[in-house]
């Protein structure tokens, strides 16, 4: 038998071998695998560094040299996760788990990929079938109570949570899932708890203390929030809405100077951002009553946003403090136009008529926020003092009890009814509401202490 027969036969054979299953792989050379290996590793050193493209470039390198690389397929699949390319992401770990169907990583990283695309049903089978293949995968378990997360199942959530770090008590990222979802859940203490175990884990990351000091504020710890904006602060020196943050606890202790200085950094690291003069004039006009600086910072929201309803309304009770009755008429008119479901800006723009002794634009504005807000006491309270003003008793008493049906532990409102009963020579009720008054206003005064 000559060469050629001897060729034919082993083609045949092979053939007939790879039909039948016996030879579906055909061993590779030495050099392959050295360079399967070496790319695959090249791969792998990339997914560390977060350099995606390079990643997804050196698994390919493998796939081409041997098109039935599991472990390639399956990396380069959670790159492609890594950049939000779902469909080359799902290309790639379906095919990898044609090639391993009991792989618990590929069924992981397919979660991963349904949990970004918002697939949460998809995403919870898929980790639930890692789970089932292996039960201790704490990068499973933790992934699983994020999407439970979305799910608004919370109680699953924090037990997956829990069971990741059990398995992995060094995993800092699901320490820190766990305090967002205990933080959300209004389970502070256990929130800080958490965030103190991530900090253990790793204390250079400025976020985690931004986020643990939201949590004492929220049990009103202002000075231990401080304390941690100021470390964050002190890691990264960038972030407004840290010193923003900061203010607010500053705020909460009386400590306006600092609180000031806090928004005016903020502001030279971002000179464009409203919400920072917007606050900052609040804290002039409420808590200084610098009335040009705050007045300062309101013309600068408007000169970055003609359109800021809020601004013109403060800037409207700051022209009205200042006596400027036009000017604060002006901006409450703005303030309605741009918003004209506000009843309390109909309601401060009665109280500028009113001042300007145009007693019937202030009733027709007072009577509005009442239409929008049928519960408002304040409108009441002063629709009936234009009302007592005109000699309108009956309608004046009617809104005065209304005000105070709705706010019943304000002493103001009875002093108002005690007055007008005495215009009206009813003294024996009006001695009924100014001793309710009196007792109202100690009670208020022990409360401000």
């Amino acid at each position: 038998m000559g060469r050629t027969s001897l060729k034919l036969i082993a083609l045949l054979t092979l053939t007939i071998s790879y039909i039948v299953g016996y030879a579906i792989e055909p061993q590779l050379p030495t050099l392959d695998k050295e360079a399967i290996n070496k790319y695959n590793k090249i791969g792998n050193d990339y997914l560390v560094e977060e350099a995606y493209d390079k990643a997804i470039n050196s698994f390919g390198i493998t796939i081409g040299l041997y098109p039935n690389d599991f472990y390639a397929y399956m990396k380069r699949g959670s790159a492609y996760t890594k950049k939000d390319d779902f469909t080359n992401a799902m290309s790639d770990l379906t095919r990898a788990l044609e090639l391993e169907t009991t792989s618990a990583e590929v069924y992981y990283y397919r979660g991963v990929m349904y949990h970004d695309s918002k697939k949460y049903d998809q995403a919870l089978a898929d980790y639930d079938t890692s789970i089932e293949l292996d039960s201790i995968n704490p990068n499973a378990y933790c992934a699983r109570g994020y999407t439970y997360v979305y799910t608004d199942s919370i109680p699953k959530a924090i037990e997956d949570f829990t069971t990741s770090i059990k398995y992995d008590s060094t995993n800092r990222k699901c320490y820190i899932y766990r305090a967002i979802t205990y933080h959300t859940n209004k389970e502070h203490h256990k929130a800080i708890e958490d965030y103190t175990a991530a900090i253990k884990i790793d204390s250079s990351d400025a976020l985690i203390y931004g986020y643990r000091a939201g949590a004492h504020h929220k049990i009103e710890e202002y000075n231990r929030a401080i304390e941690d904006y100021t470390t964050s602060i002190g890691i990264d020196s960038t972030d407004v809405n840290i010193y923003s943050s900061r203010a607010d606890n500053y705020l909460e202790i009386g400590e306006f100077a600092n609180a000031i200085s806090d928004y005016t950094t903020a502001i030279e690291i971002d000179p464009n951002n409203i919400d920072l003069y917007y606050n900052r004039a609040q804290l002039y006009l409420y808590t200084t009553l610098w009335y040009r600086k705050a007045m300062r910072d309101l013309n600068k929201v408007l000169e970055l946003d003609p359109n800021d309803a809020d601004a013109y309304y403060v800037r409207g009770n700051l022209h009205y403090a200042r006596r400027q009755i036009y000017k604060a008429i002006k901006d409450y008119s703005s303030c309605i136009k741009l918003r004209p479901n506000s009843y309390v800006a109909y309601n401060d723009r009665g109280l500028a008529y009113f001042a300007n002794d145009n007693i019937r634009k202030a009733i027709q504005d007072y009577s509005t926020a009442i239409m929008l807000n049928s519960k408002f006491s304040p409108a009441y309270n002063n629709r009936g003092s234009a009302y007592h003003d005109q000699g309108e008793y009956r309608k004046a008493l009617i809104d005065y009890t209304f005000a105070i049906e709705f706010n019943p532990n304000f002493y103001l409102l009875y002093e108002n009814r005690a007055d007008l009963y005495t215009d009206m020579q009813q003294h024996k009720v009006a001695n009924i509401d100014y001793n309710m008054a009196k007792k109202l206003k100690a009670d208020f005064r022990l409360k401000k202490r």
